[in-house]
């Protein structure tokens, strides 16, 4: 069904990759064909994402797409194929194996996502499905998927008898649709919209809670405050109120999802506190102390990608992107990695000199805003290099609607000075 729409709404194909995993996890726990074969909705996502980018190409030609690439783009670009080179010299035999596996994931996530949005309509199509979806699949996993400890319950006849999903993954989706439920703004039916956005954040939270995914929970929420005053505007005493309304609401949605569905032991202070000293932050000193006593050659080129998996090392990976970019790609690879985050940072901006004066505008802005402080928190306390394609992809498409949103304004600027809506390009 998303192929279909996406025939004539290529952007749509981005809530197949928003909600892929929870999904995936989905199927699984209804029916055990899926289960017994776990890759198949990773192949049917790929699918449609790859028709969408094929509907791009033949509407506007496979130049008008990629003349549009940003600067962003090209250096994340560079990232992952630096980190491929330094399998080379990787601490770990396996690199170049880990690096072939995790490339499907970098070839959709990376590489053709973005494609698939190349006006800030398509962005506006994907948000909206992504939210149609996600929604659906909060219903779905809350009433009819049997939950175990933090994970939905799966069958599994491979394993025998029957298998926990990936809470993370569900986590993360629950956090797409809370941030596109509360930040998204719309010019028709705005008073039923919002009636029916809150609902959906409380579902939102209480799937995130359920799954007992703290970094997901905390980030979603840093997340909103940082985007809500793009959002709504700071203005006059009924924006100022809308913000503090907003602000309230997720405030208490929070306090009672986790007095109500948290885990008391797993959300105590201690706990959380362990989790982040014992498991992020010291196993990532430990990767850099390694790199630090490396020599001058390590120091510049890095240790190589998924060095961290060298029993010498640490024997995993780190779960913090920074820290693993620096031990892994060295000084080479951590300087590219800084200059996507100012670039993104010089993308957004002009984005929003573009997108101000216009509500609908500025809540698809402040959503994209929003995912990417998202994502980027959650890049600090799970996944690795190759684990964080979400957030690349991302990164990419808001260089892109730089690109393609400032090249509109300057060509459909009226006379009269005003250029037309952002979302028309």
């Amino acid at each position: 069904m998303i192929a279909a729409v996406a025939t004539y709404r290529p952007g749509v194909a981005l809530s197949a990759l928003f909600c892929n995993f929870a999904l995936e996890q989905w199927g699984q726990s209804q029916v055990e064909f899926f289960s017994d074969h776990p890759a198949l909705t990773n192949y049917l996502t790929a699918g449609v994402v790859a028709w969408a980018v094929l509907m791009q190409l033949v509407r506007f030609g496979a130049w008008w797409v990629l003349r549009q690439y940003s600067t962003v783009g090209w250096l994340t670009l560079a990232l992952l194929g630096y980190a491929a080179v330094s399998t080379l010299w990787s601490l770990v035999d396996d690199a170049k194996e880990g690096y072939i596996n995790a490339l499907p994931y970098i070839i959709t996530y990376t590489l053709l996502c973005p494609l698939v949005v190349t006006r800030a309509k398509d962005l506006h199509d994907g948000f909206v499905a992504t939210l149609i979806l996600g929604s659906l699949l909060l219903v779905l996993l809350l009433t009819t998927s049997t939950w175990g400890y933090r994970q939905v319950i799966i069958y599994s006849l491979v394993r025998g008898g029957t298998a926990g999903g990936n809470p993370l993954a569900i986590g993360s989706m629950a956090g797409y649709v809370i941030l596109l439920a509360a930040l998204m703004n719309t010019r028709r039916l705005k008073t039923l919209w919002n009636l029916i956005r809150w609902p959906l954040v409380l579902l939102g939270m209480v799937l995130c809670v359920l799954s007992q995914s703290r970094g997901q929970v905390f980030g979603a929420l840093i997340a909103f405050v940082c985007a809500l005053p793009i959002s709504r505007r700071l203005k006059g005493s009924q924006g100022i109120a809308g913000v503090m309304v907003g602000l309230v609401v997720m405030s208490l949605f929070t306090f009672w999802t986790i007095s109500e569905f948290a885990i008391a032991e797993r959300w105590e202070y201690g706990a959380m506190r362990d989790s982040v000293e014992g498991g992020r932050v010291n196993k990532t000193f430990e990767v850099l102390e390694y790199w630090g006593n490396s020599g001058p050659m390590r120091w510049i080129f890095g240790l190589g990608n998924s060095a961290s998996f060298s029993t010498d090392v640490i024997g995993f990976y780190p779960h913090n992107l920074p820290g693993e970019v620096l031990g892994e790609e060295g000084i080479v690879g951590f300087s590219i990695y800084v200059a996507i985050l100012v670039a993104l940072v010089r993308a957004l901006r002009r984005l929003w000199f573009a997108v101000a004066p216009y509500d609908d505008a500025r809540g698809l802005f402040a959503v994209l805003c929003a995912l990417l402080i998202y994502e980027f928190i959650l890049s600090n306390k799970q996944g690795s290099l190759l684990g964080n394609q979400e957030f690349f992809g991302l990164t990419i498409i808001a260089g892109q609607l730089s690109v393609a949103v400032q090249r509109h304004v300057m060509s459909t600027r009226p006379a009269a000075g005003r250029a037309l809506h952002p979302l028309t390009t």
